[in-house]
């Protein structure tokens, strides 16, 4: 994503194309996602010589990041058990989740706002908020101005207190939104929630789609 974005903010300076051209310097070329290998090919063809743009057309092709599907199937009961005691939820109220960086094009902001609507109408509501990053003191303090105790942050957690909170979840969210030309171009929370067999709420933003697949939920972005 992040060269993605550098290669988008740069095409007119030339260094947009350094980064296209160090690529072609490479013995195989990957993209993560279509969505990334697409963007790749339209910037090439916008700011590089036909030659170079053309062997940028047939030499990338797209590699997802490996996954272990079965780790996130596994349950460990005592482990959720815990969370639930820990983050002071009662037996039978619902939980929603978001895992991923706390950063301004993840949408997180745009969750909170969501969660606030739904306090009208449901209540024993939980919403755990997963992850470090450059927003969670915003994050925090907005929780608190809209006055959502309800609203839990986990912060960074090992990877089964991770799995954990996946699966006792009702419904995982992840709101991703373009913020400039900074798009997501695969997401690695969207597999995990689904392997941990709970129901995946997102955006058809970037490469997220080939990720969420056709059985997920989808809002629009930046629309609580």
């Amino acid at each position: 994503s992040d060269v993605l974005s550098s290669i988008g903010n740069h095409l007119k300076d030339g260094q947009g194309r350094l980064l296209l051209l160090q690529l072609l310097e490479s013995d195989l070329i990957f993209a993560v996602s279509k969505y990334t290998k697409d963007k790749l090919v339209e910037y090439a063809k916008e700011i590089l010589p036909i030659e170079a743009a053309s062997k940028i057309v047939n030499r990338l092709e797209v590699l997802y990041a490996p996954f272990d599907n079965e780790y996130f199937a596994l349950k460990n009961e005592k482990v959720i058990q815990d969370l639930k005691s820990r983050f002071k939820i009662k037996k039978d109220s619902k939980v929603i989740s978001y895992f991923g960086r706390l950063f301004p094009e993840k949408g997180v902001d745009d969750l909170i706002g969501a969660f606030g609507l739904l306090n009208n109408y449901f209540t024993d509501l939980n919403l755990i908020i997963g992850g470090q990053g450059i927003e969670m003191t915003k994050l925090r303090k907005l929780a608190k101005d809209m006055n959502l105790p309800g609203i839990k942050f986990a912060g960074g957690v090992s990877d089964i207190e991770k799995r954990g909170i996946m699966q006792m979840s009702d419904l995982g969210v992840i709101p991703t939104k373009p913020i400039k030309n900074f798009v997501e171009t695969l997401c690695i929370s969207a597999l995990e929630y689904q392997a941990s067999g709970t129901v995946l709420l997102t955006t058809r933003v970037g490469g997220v789609p080939e990720a969420g697949g056709e059985h997920s939920l989808y809002a629009k972005h930046s629309n609580p």
